[in-house]
């Protein structure tokens, strides 16, 4: 299931359900956590859902696997997500390596690590806990990061990520 997530968006957002809604889909806004309809895109011209997209039956919101975590409002594919998660799992990776393994640039690539740390998974460890962890961390207010201190920011990442290798 996992090879098929990293490869695939639509079978990455099915992995990320799967492990978010084990019992089917919640909306994350109601607070008595009411089920959701999967809205269902067709051939016709006037439906407009696309994959992935539930409607809440109390409050009539539309959301996705992604509201509510580090992963929403962004354009990256679901499987990349994955892909960089299992990838900071495994071993201490450079901005660089990483960059060229998922095929990205590298301020995308600053701007992944930067959430996937805010949600403070334990890094490296187990891929499903890293990524149950990023499935229920809210998102926090993200700036542009400031060219200046870009850096910084890498050096601080590539600190960390010594530290914890050397615990090992």
């Amino acid at each position: 299931m996992l090879a098929g997530a990293l490869g695939d968006p639509a079978k990455a957002r099915t992995f990320l359900e799967a492990l978010r809604w084990p019992n089917g889909a919640v909306c994350p806004r109601c607070p008595k956590a009411q089920p959701g309809a999967k809205l269902n895109a067709s051939v016709d011209a006037e439906s407009h859902a696309r994959d992935g997209v539930y409607q809440c039956k109390r409050c009539r919101r539309q959301f996705t696997v992604t509201v509510g975590t580090v992963m929403e409002d962004t354009r990256l594919p679901l499987n990349k997500w994955l892909q960089a998660i299992h990838i900071l799992s495994q071993r201490p990776i450079t901005t660089r390596e990483m960059q060229d393994e998922l095929g990205v640039s590298k301020q995308t690539v600053l701007k992944l690590i930067r959430r996937i740390h805010d949600a403070k998974p334990e890094l490296p460890g187990s891929f499903n806990q890293a990524v149950r962890r990023v499935l229920t961390t809210r998102p926090a207010k993200y700036e542009p990061i400031d060219p200046n201190r870009q850096a910084e920011l890498v050096d601080r990442f590539n600190r960390q990520r010594k530290r914890t290798r050397s615990a090992l």
